[in-house]
């Protein structure tokens, strides 16, 4: 009996989809938010400092600051690199603006129940002249400003992080 051999031939096809995402949108939002970040990493670092100088507990919301501005600096730097490459896939991003907008959003309820809470109570004392009580105060009233920047960078970090994913998405659909 006669042997016969069938050969299958299999091509392996790779198919590449180059997604046009707008530059400028792009670059402007990652300035933005590697601005964000490192503000985030360095005044909260500082709030940290400044609470174990003066012997106080650290209320929940420091540490968390330093996790979500470092992990805006990575997802932003992760996003540049795959953008320079050509190879940002929209439903990354996606992925990414959501997750970072809850926490943005989480920061900034923290920050508003900080503010609003214990401390405004030590925002609204005031001192005159030329002494000890002025010189804290004015160090108080630093402090302050810090935690209503910081309470703004929160809001634009969530407000930015829902452009991102809308310009996604809309990346997303142009491209089908």
């Amino acid at each position: 009996m006669a042997r016969s051999e069938v050969s299958t031939s299999f091509q392996r096809v790779i198919v590449r989809h180059a997604y046009r995402w707008p530059e400028t949108t792009l670059y402007a939002w990652a300035i933005f938010m590697i601005i964000a970040g490192l503000y985030l990493i360095t005044n909260f670092a500082t709030m940290a400092n400044q609470q174990s100088t003066l012997g106080l507990g650290t209320p929940w919301i420091i540490p968390y600051g330093i996790t979500v501005g470092a992990l805006t600096e990575a997802f932003v730097w992760v996003i540049l690199l795959l953008a320079f490459s050509r190879r940002l896939f929209p439903g990354l991003v996606m992925l990414k603006a959501f997750i970072m907008f809850v926490l943005y959003l989480t920061g900034l309820i923290g920050t508003a129940i900080q503010l609003f809470g214990p401390v405004i109570e030590q925002c609204d004392r005031s001192s005159t002249g030329l002494n000890l009580d002025a010189l804290l105060w004015l160090l108080q009233r630093q402090t302050c400003e810090d935690w209503y920047v910081v309470f703004g960078f929160w809001v634009a970090g969530a407000i930015f992080e829902v452009w991102i994913l809308i310009v996604a998405r809309k990346v997303l659909v142009l491209a089908n």
